[in-house]
């Protein structure tokens, strides 16, 4: 269904909503990568404005990963989750066992960075 370059997926159970998920992970490497332990909460959503009057939904999420694959899933700097494409917001926030990385929606990444310019 979702075609990365090795052609590979992992589904996934929130945790906290029972809501599947499917995510592709890639390296440069070829190696697909199984790194998303868990998807940490519902989408949290808000819609923002432009000073020419369009607007957007931002949509965010919080996601676990395996603590080994972070530094190839932040130079890689974005995934496919749910067949959309989602770029890192934050640092990394370590745990004993897991990594947890706030994502967002690249429309919205790109609308917020042209909102940042008109600024």
């Amino acid at each position: 269904m979702f075609d990365s370059l090795f052609g590979e997926s992992a589904p996934l159970l929130d945790e906290t909503f029972g809501e599947e998920a499917t995510v592709v992970y890639t390296s440069p490497a070829g190696v697909s990568l199984d790194a998303v332990t868990a998807i940490v909460g519902a989408v949290r959503q808000q819609r923002m404005t432009s000073q020419e009057g369009g607007s957007l939904l931002e949509q965010t999420r919080t996601i676990k990963i395996r603590r080994e694959l972070i530094d190839t899933i932040q130079a890689r700097g974005k995934i496919t989750l749910d067949g959309a494409e989602w770029g890192i917001v934050s640092e990394p926030i370590r745990t004993n066992t897991y990594w947890e990385l706030e994502i967002a929606t690249a429309d919205w990444l790109e609308f917020r960075s042209d909102r940042t310019r008109e600024l």
